[in-house]
């Protein structure tokens, strides 16, 4: 099912031409295989910013049985958060109107009637009396099923949850709610009889839409990752229509990221027990806001009772009710500004019980009601965090890298602000931890810019580990922190122009990371993968051969002979356009190694189709190596995989690919002055080519390949053509002990074998210059 997500919100207010939702187009799979197949073919179409899947979120239900008791004195909670206190300084706006987007509502139970926001202006009459795009949306409306009915269908989740931030109060009836006279519209997002959530945003959006002050999430996942249309999604509701968006943080007792609740501009709320302990259950992180009751709490349920539950489920509508009271009180306040206020006036409990061991993963604490409609306080946030190690934003081991963001105050004035940056990381050295702001008024923004915190990584810093910052916050009496984290050097980079891109990885991996087309981008020209596999072959004999080349066309696995010694990693002080560099070596449990070390240097120029690759090879072991056979296996598929040929150019040292239906040609071409290595192959048998290339791809054969210089210098010769490879390479000589050799290959793409050897001829010149400009390795001042 193929719709735009935008489609049934046609009122004016949906129809922001700003907005990026309109953009957004949702398709709907049965299979989900299909779908994950789908959305790597469509992230790979021009004019597509992002493709994504999106795995289910659930409701936060941590099933239990219930102690249900409906007397004076079961909602403990209350007492807790300060409820009793705030409610004499604020019982809120009936104006106010909190979205509960959950299970739905028990429209049945007496304490859930009085504070139910009727749409008066769409009677049930078949018709959009109110042009938003729903009919009859009198009640509120079912998302799940489509329709206006959204009664809970005696699921118990969303009439607990109501409970919570919107029982009706003071009435003599049950129980009270934290939001105390504000509405609440029910928007179900699950259909019934299930509790997946499948219209959890599109609910998110009309809510947005109609106006609504606070949105209640208690549902969410932790599988799957940030999605960048959920964030889209949020930001819309929040920046946009001005909307409060309040979710539950998870009930899993590990850290971890729980969406939507991680993401940005979401008050993230996490569960306590009645002491103020982190419940034993509930999900900690750096990314939770604050804590509310959740532990063995009372509410509504289905049947016009009443019962104990637990979950984060239930402490965030706690949440969301007072949030509605801020915004009554505080009318002028903007959605971030009404998230602050509740989030920096939360108690700090890290004292409490083994708090302590959740330092900073718990937010600011726990709910405390009263502050947040009296309590006077800065806020301060950083956002728009980014780093730079001279390159972009990388950080790779021995970088200084400088780390910049914006501070911006979203409640009262401060004055002499200071910020303090801190890691727990052994990798680090911090060059600079202290920066003085000073002054920074309401809703206003700063930065350090100019003077960004410095921070040195140690030279055995792992690839993909997350460094951990914590940014401490003062002014006066204001104490507050903030989180925020980077990722080391990657396993593989990929490495780009505007017309050619190829992936590298750390170990000598060429294409992609991992087999089976995974963690990389292939060899692109203009945005088309145009290599299946692409690997390096080094060998002596048929029994001393040590490759990365594939080994099984059909799964796509490849040899796995060389690990890593130094991580892959741009550097920024070559005349190269991109130049990244690696040293792997053979792993150790190989039978028969070659014993050699392999410097890797991968560099790139701009306005030119073509990447080449510098391999310095050493022999590290107690034997000289002849004949040693150094070259690229590649396994091109230009378009058509079935009609391509294969050729040799002998000025040039090219072997190419060229495709019979279009004027696409690629290559290899050795660029160093070895004796050359060619040998043309049919990769499979159509139009009367005879395949002469097998699975498995052994080592014997590629060495036989290789010892033959130029050998069989065309494949696919009949008629339209065949799926063709080739290898291309060359021979150093000998190698003694210790000495080293350079093999250089290049990797070309464009509309023509002419483009092909032009461009040959450009990078020829590029790489004598760069060999006649090597980088600078070091600066040092000495005495004259």
């Amino acid at each position: 099912i193929i719709k735009p997500f935008n489609s049934k919100f046609n009122n004016t207010r949906a129809k922001n031409s700003h907005s990026p939702i309109n953009d957004i187009i949702k398709i709907e799979f049965e299979n989900q295989d299909q779908a994950r197949i789908f959305k790597e073919y469509i992230s790979l179409q021009s004019g597509i910013i992002y493709a994504e899947y999106l795995p289910q979120a659930r409701f936060l239900l941590v099933p239990n049985d219930p102690l249900a008791n409906p007397t004076n004195g079961q909602q403990d909670h209350l007492n807790v958060i300060n409820a009793y206190q705030a409610w004499n300084i604020e019982t809120g706006d009936p104006s106010i109107i909190v979205g509960i987007l959950d299970t739905g509502a028990d429209f049945d139970h007496s304490d859930l009637q009085g504070n139910h926001f009727i749409n008066l202006e769409d009677s049930i009459n078949g018709v959009d009396d109110d042009n938003d795009g729903f009919v009859d949306n009198y009640y509120g409306w079912d998302f799940g099923d489509s329709d206006n009915d959204p009664s809970s269908d005696g699921e118990s989740h969303g009439p607990e949850v109501t409970g919570f931030s919107s029982a009706t109060t003071n009435n003599n009836i049950g129980i009270a709610g934290t939001g105390y006279n504000c509405s609440y519209v029910p928007l179900k997002v699950n259909e019934s009889g299930s509790k997946n959530v499948v219209a959890g945003y599109e609910a998110i959006v009309y809510a947005a839409d109609l106006g609504y002050d606070v949105i209640n999430l208690s549902w969410g996942r932790s599988t799957g990752g940030a999605s960048m249309f959920e964030q889209d999604i949020i930001n819309y509701a929040v920046l946009d229509k001005d909307v409060v968006i309040i979710a539950a943080a998870g009930n899993t007792d590990e850290e971890l990221n729980f969406y939507p609740a991680s993401y940005d501009n979401v008050l993230s709320v996490g569960a306590s027990d009645m002491q103020d302990n982190k419940a034993a259950w509930a999900t900690y992180s750096y990314n939770i806001d604050l804590l509310a009751p959740g532990d063995q709490v009372f509410s509504t349920t289905v049947g016009n009772t009443y019962m104990r539950d637990k979950g984060t489920s239930y402490a965030s509508p706690q949440v969301a009710g007072a949030a509605a009271l801020v915004r009554s009180r505080f009318p002028n306040l903007n959605a971030l500004q009404v998230m602050e206020k509740i989030r920096v006036s939360a108690d700090d409990i890290y004292n409490v019980g083994s708090n302590q061991n959740y330092l900073g993963k718990l937010g600011k604490g726990r709910l405390n009601m009263l502050r947040a409609l009296t309590d006077v306080s800065p806020a301060i946030r950083i956002h728009n965090f980014s780093y730079f190690n001279g390159t972009g934003e990388y950080a790779f081991y021995g970088d200084t890298i400088a780390l910049s963001m914006e501070f911006t105050n979203y409640l009262d004035n401060a004055n002499n602000v200071s910020l303090k940056i801190f890691t727990e990381s052994p990798y680090v050295s911090i060059l600079n931890e202290e920066l003085l702001i000073g002054e920074i008024n309401t809703m206003e923004t700063k930065n350090n810019y100019s003077t960004p915190f410095r921070v040195i990584l140690s030279s055995d810093t792992p690839p993909n580990m997350e460094i951990i910052f914590r940014i401490d916050i003062e002014d006066g009496i204001y104490r507050d922190f903030q989180y925020f984290n980077i990722i080391t050097n990657p396993e593989y980079l990929n490495i780009q122009n505007e017309q050619v891109s190829l992936t590298v990885n750390s170990s000598g991996n060429l294409g992609y990371n991992r087999d089976g087309y995974s963690g990389g981008i292939g060899f692109q020209f203009m945005g088309e993968t145009i290599v299946k596999h692409l690997g390096l072959i080094i060998s002596e004999s048929e029994i001393r051969t040590s490759s990365s080349a594939v080994i099984d066309l059909e799964k796509n696995k490849r040899d796995a002979d060389f690990s890593v010694l130094e991580n892959i990693k741009f550097f920024s002080n070559s005349i190269a356009d991109m130049e990244a560099r690696t040293v792997f070596k053979e792993v150790s449990n190989l039978s028969n190694p070659l014993n050699i070390l392999v410097e890797q240097k991968i560099l790139v120029w701009k306005n030119q189709s073509s990447i080449l690759l510098e391999y310095r090879i050493t022999n590290i072991g107690t034997d000289d190596l002849n004949d040693l056979h150094v070259g690229l296996f590649g396994d091109w598929n230009l378009s058509n995989t079935t009609e391509n040929k294969t050729s040799w150019v002998h000025l040039d040292s090219l072997g190419y690919i060229h495709n019979s239906a279009n004027s696409k040609f690629a290559g290899i071409s050795l660029i160093t002055r070895q004796e050359p290595i060619y040998k043309a192959l049919n990769r499979r048998s159509f139009n009367g080519n005879t395949s002469d290339l097998y699975s498995p791809f052994t080592k014997s054969q590629k060495h036989q390949f290789m010892s033959l210089g130029v050998d069989g210098t065309e494949a696919g010769i009949y008629g339209n053509g065949n799926d063709v490879s080739h290898i291309v390479g060359g021979t150093i000589s000998s190698l003694a002990v210790n000495e080293s050799r350079k093999v250089v290959l290049a990797l070309v793409a464009g509309e023509s074998l002419g483009e092909l050897t032009q461009t040959l001829t450009d990078i020829k010149l590029n790489y004598q210059n760069y060999i006649l400009n090597p980088p600078l390795a070091h600066t040092f001042l000495a005495c004259p």
